[in-house]
């Protein structure tokens, strides 16, 4: 245990010598949106919780946080928002490490996990400053949640994991999902219960949560007069299904394997697409150290997914539950119509730590 704490510990300090250097003097222009738009009175509070914010989301909570207690604190000092992603992300470093050893048992496998989610490069991406507060808390809450529900044993454990699962939700939509991922947790895991445990009881466990889901459901659909996504044609957030907004989203998988951006692979592995006179192009030629690193990459991602596959054959609970993850966390951003960005894959970067780790 000594030695697995010493590795976790070495995990964590690499992750904030890498990531640090991310950090500036200056803050980035998008987390300017929270100085202009801080929450004064008590009134103002309670709208944001009522109504959508500025950019048409409701992320309550994130706006709360900033103005309450992150902006009292700080003030305008660049260096401490730049000090509250890498904090909250070595919290999300660690519990990734608990969860995976929970449901694990094996403190290597649980290590790995911790490993690929520290310094995987889209993550690295969100922790330059608070711009991504409803990434970075969000999916605190949301570990969390998590965590306390696989170790629940009680009423009061699966009320707490309830509440942090509510927390979320009031930082980022992505944590919708969250009852569909502890149906998938008991399903796979169901062998591991002890004795006497019964699906009526885990069906009656998650019933507050996916009530909670559908009464969310049901008031974003009101604030959105009638919509689950903005009903504006031109807001970048809205919804689109059409082959030219889908036919992007391929930029996810690579991304989620380390796989440059921009590397023409795109091009290379999916010519049809890149010729087409009316689709989107996924990516352009970068120069040359980018096409080396993705040639360097690449046969660790078809190695990778290999794994996966070759796991699921043998009906491995861990790899099919982060895979579940992975996919019920990045189905929420799919159908947005606007720029594909790296930030929208920190949620599901946990369910492929947990495969990675394996």
């Amino acid at each position: 245990m000594a030695g697995t704490n010493r590795i976790l510990i070495l995990i964590v300090f690499l992750t904030l010598g890498f990531f640090s250097w991310n950090s500036s003097e200056f803050f980035s222009p998008d987390c300017v949106y929270y100085f202009g738009r801080r929450l004064d009175s008590l009134s103002e509070t309670a709208s944001a919780f009522s109504n959508l914010d500025n950019r048409g989301q409701y992320r309550p909570l994130g706006m709360v946080l900033f103005s309450f207690l992150f902006y009292p604190l700080l003030g305008f000092n660049p260096a401490g928002y730049h000090v509250i992603p890498l904090l909250f992300h070595v919290a999300n470093i660690l519990l990734v490490y608990r969860i995976t050893r929970e449901l694990a048992a094996d403190s290597r496998v649980a290590l790995g996990a911790a490993f690929f989610f520290a310094l995987h490069r889209c993550n690295f991406f969100v922790t330059f400053g608070i711009t991504f507060i409803p990434d970075f808390i969000g999916c605190f809450f949301f570990l969390a949640a998590l965590l306390v529900y696989i170790r629940g044993r009680g009423p009061a454990l699966y009320g707490l994991a309830f509440v942090l699962w509510i927390f979320s939700l009031g930082n980022k939509e992505t944590a919708i999902v969250f009852p569909a991922l502890l149906l998938c947790y008991e399903w796979f895991f169901a062998d591991r219960r002890p004795e006497g445990w019964r699906w009526t009881g885990a069906l009656t466990r998650l019933l507050p949560f996916a009530a909670a889901c559908l009464i969310f459901v049901a008031f974003v659909f009101h604030l959105y007069q009638g919509n689950l996504y903005p009903g504006d044609t031109g807001h970048p957030y809205r919804a689109s299904l059409s082959i030219s907004s889908l036919v992007p989203k391929v930029k996810y998988l690579w991304w989620a394997v380390n796989l440059p951006q921009g590397s023409g692979l795109g091009n290379a592995l999916l010519p049809v697409i890149a010729n087409s006179a009316t689709l989107p192009k996924i990516s352009v030629p970068y120069p040359l150290p980018t096409l080396i690193a993705a040639a360097l990459i690449l046969p660790f991602a078809i190695g990778f997914a290999a794994f996966v596959i070759w796991r699921l054959t043998r009906r491995d609970p861990l790899v099919a539950f982060g895979l579940a993850a992975f996919i019920l966390t990045l189905a929420p951003v799919l159908p947005l119509a606007g720029r594909v960005m790296q930030h929208n894959l920190y949620f599901s970067m946990f369910g492929l730590a947990l495969v990675a780790g394996k």
